[in-house]
């Protein structure tokens, strides 16, 4: 079964570098076969109602649905929120590319940076 990605994307991270970074990413996972539905933050808080909504509407069961946050600390920990406040028996997979300005977080969990997102997209 092919994977299916729900990106939810802040494409004004990075000092609105964001968004060329993010049409890139995502003409390549289209073309590795995954299923991709794209949720764009348009006002501040969206990334948390958007991961929230789709944890309290997706199926409660071990699938291969990967939640995708592409921006910066602040959508990271909006969309971790939103995906922990659903309170689910199955946890939905949370994949993240770091596309912020300073990316503490990922810096310090020795994460991988949005210049490496082709190996972030195929480890998923």
């Amino acid at each position: 079964m092919r994977p299916h990605f729900y990106a939810i994307i802040n494409q004004h991270a990075g000092n609105y570098r964001g968004r060329e970074i993010w049409h890139k990413i995502q003409d390549y996972i289209i073309g590795l076969d995954i299923r991709l539905s794209v949720l764009i933050s348009s006002y501040p808080g969206a990334p948390r109602d958007y991961a929230y909504d789709l944890a309290s509407d997706l199926p409660d069961k071990k699938s291969n649905i990967v939640i995708l946050a592409f921006g910066g600390d602040g959508t990271l920990h909006e969309v971790l929120n939103g995906l922990l406040d659903a309170k689910r028996k199955h946890p939905l997979p949370l994949a993240y590319i770091a596309a912020g300005s300073g990316n503490d977080f990922a810096r310090g969990a020795k994460l991988e940076s949005a210049r490496h997102w082709k190996k972030i997209c195929r480890s998923c």
